[in-house]
């Protein structure tokens, strides 16, 4: 049980739980956010030295009448000076659903959070072979002390237990009774 709470599943916790929040949220957003229709504005890209991103703006209006305006996500360079529907969610809105490779990054970081719980279950097994490890080694100790404790005749070997010995006895004498 201590395993669970040592320093490593620990971390692997936080970093499941650090990786489970955008799907939670971008998956929460794609299925239950508020509908919206949203106008982009443009579209563009910006490279960074490992990356290229696309970066889409615009202007978005609830059924309610309450607008707003700034990233979309999810879309393609295409969709730049036309209508869309979105969704609204805790992540800003994304266009498009599920479509447009959305539920690949979503299985990469379900893959990411299934790694963190084997990482943790490795541990848990390792910690649990140790005591038991552990415990093997202090009863062998045990038995190894019991052993060299244990009483001597003046030869040198170890006596008998009396019980031991007394059954012994009986069978050797219904051996030579017969």
């Amino acid at each position: 049980m201590r395993a669970l709470f040592s320093f490593v599943p620990l971390l692997c916790y936080a970093v499941a739980a650090a990786l489970a929040a955008w799907p939670a949220g971008v998956g929460y957003t794609l299925v239950a956010g508020d509908k919206a229709t949203a106008t982009v504005q443009s579209c563009r890209m910006v490279t960074t030295r490992h990356s290229h991103t696309r970066i889409c703006e615009g202007d978005w209006r609830k059924p309610d009448g309450t607008t707003g305006s700034g990233r979309i996500y999810n879309l393609d360079s295409r969709d730049a000076g036309h209508d869309v529907a979105v969704r609204l969610g805790p992540y800003g809105p994304y266009a498009h659903g599920f479509g447009r490779w959305i539920w690949l990054k979503l299985v990469l970081f379900g893959a990411g959070i299934a790694l963190c719980f084997g990482v943790v279950a490795a541990v848990i097994r390792f910690a649990r072979q140790q005591e038991e490890i552990k415990r093997r080694t202090a009863a062998e100790r045990a038995v190894r002390r019991l052993r060299a404790e244990s009483p001597k005749d003046p030869t040198g070997s170890r006596l008998r237990s009396r019980t031991r010995a007394r059954r012994k006895r009986r069978a050797k004498r219904r051996r030579a009774g017969r």
